[in-house]
């Protein structure tokens, strides 16, 4: 069977899903389908023009912030990504809101899946990501304290506790 997989076509395929300039119109493309599988084809395509237009207002932007020096172009930077972050959020907010049966394991998933693109496309260190993932922290907040009992809240605060371990796992291997 080994002799039928091209081994250089799947790392070829590899380097452009997860590492190319288009790798994040993939991740668009992920999220906008679990939206739109999930909680209906208007709100996925809502937010995925949504997450385009954040994407290339974030493109331009940074194209004309030449002229900024210093803490001017750190805070547009810092503006921009959270900027961008905070859009991505919306597509979890969403599922968790629809209330379906397969919602809430869902966003969970992609509150993981966005905190660990967050940490490996992280270029600025550490902390910038873990600002950066603000936007999650506090769609994960939410997901806490609007739950309706004692079980529901423990197994929230357990999903909590495995995304900021997959956020920590990433940050560590990014990064060190």
């Amino acid at each position: 069977m080994q002799h039928f997989i091209n081994h250089a076509a799947i790392e070829r395929a590899a380097a452009e899903i997860f590492s190319s300039t288009r790798a994040r119109y993939y991740l668009y493309a992920l999220i906008a389908l679990a939206t739109a599988f999930s909680a209906g084809l208007p709100l996925g395509a809502v937010w995925f023009g949504l997450a385009l237009m954040v994407d290339e207002l974030h493109k331009w932007a940074s194209a004309h912030a030449g002229a900024l020096v210093g803490d001017q172009s750190k805070a547009l930077h810092f503006t921009l990504d959270l900027a961008q972050s905070a859009s991505l959020a919306v597509a979890p907010g969403i599922l968790w809101f629809e209330q379906t049966e397969i919602g809430a394991p869902l966003a969970a998933a992609m509150l993981a899946m966005l905190c660990a693109h967050t940490a490996f496309s992280a270029r600025r260190g550490r902390l910038y990501a873990l600002a950066i993932c603000a936007p999650y922290a506090a769609l994960g907040l939410i997901f806490l304290f609007g739950s309706v009992s004692f079980a529901t809240f423990a197994t929230t605060l357990a999903i909590g506790a495995c995304v900021a371990y997959v956020l920590a796992a990433a940050l560590h291997h990014a990064h060190r």
